[in-house]
């Protein structure tokens, strides 16, 4: 009987050690998770700050020269804002007063570009250079953001209103020449990697938000 009892008690003892030891590894290992999960906070923090600092700006580099666009500004100057819009884009049509503001700001200092890389119709496009052999393109691009042109007539009615040659623009806006060069533009843009507008380019840096005006006007800044 003794010797059952002195049995048990040592079962008793050895089943409550058992117990111990599962719960001490359990709570070691519920800390050494909360360790690691506390370390992979702490790392998706720093990413995402230096995903933040950085928001603005891809790290690649877009070269655009050499590719027909329109310039004006300090024609002279080694830095260039390329603004690469759409007419049809409600985003673009929202910022292209900011541009102009950038614009009016810096003229005296920087070369500003414009394309139109319009995905759904090439006619605004096509308007616009064709503006621009009549020295009319600035004139037209201010337009054509807010104007619901369905067909080439109403896009006459816009040349007219702008005092152009009807005459010449209506040969021009079926031109061949006119319309390949224009294509031919767009797709030299697309296959430098700029898929979305509007996208603000300085000298070939590609900002990514370019509603950050700030941003902007601070590289700018550093350049001068």
């Amino acid at each position: 009987m003794i010797f059952e009892i002195k049995k048990y008690k040592k079962m008793k003892i050895n089943i409550l050690s058992i117990l111990f030891l599962t719960i001490f590894i359990a709570f070691s290992s519920c800390k050494n998770n909360k360790k690691q999960d506390i370390a992979t906070e702490e790392r998706k923090d720093t990413t995402i700050q230096v995903l933040n600092s950085n928001e603005h700006v891809t790290s690649k580099p877009i070269d655009l020269n050499g590719i027909p666009m329109h310039f004006r500004g300090n024609l002279k100057s080694e830095i260039t804002l390329w603004f690469i819009s759409d007419y049809y884009c409600e985003f673009c049509r929202d910022f292209e007063p900011l541009f102009y503001m950038l614009y009016n700001k810096y003229k005296t200092k920087i070369r500003f570009g414009h394309f139109n890389l319009s995905m759904d119709s090439p006619l605004k496009g096509i308007a616009a250079e064709c503006a621009a052999k009549q020295d009319k393109y600035w004139e037209m691009d201010e337009l054509l953001y807010n104007l619901n042109i369905a067909d080439t007539t109403d896009i006459i009615s816009v040349a007219s209103d702008i005092g152009m040659d009807i005459t010449q623009f209506n040969f021009d806006i079926r031109d061949s020449n006119i319309i390949k060069k224009y294509e031919d533009a767009k797709n030299q843009i697309l296959n430098k990697g700029i898929q979305a507008t509007p996208s603000i380019i300085i000298n070939s840096r590609l900002f990514e938000n370019p509603d950050n005006i700030s941003e902007i006007e601070r590289y700018i800044e550093q350049l001068l």
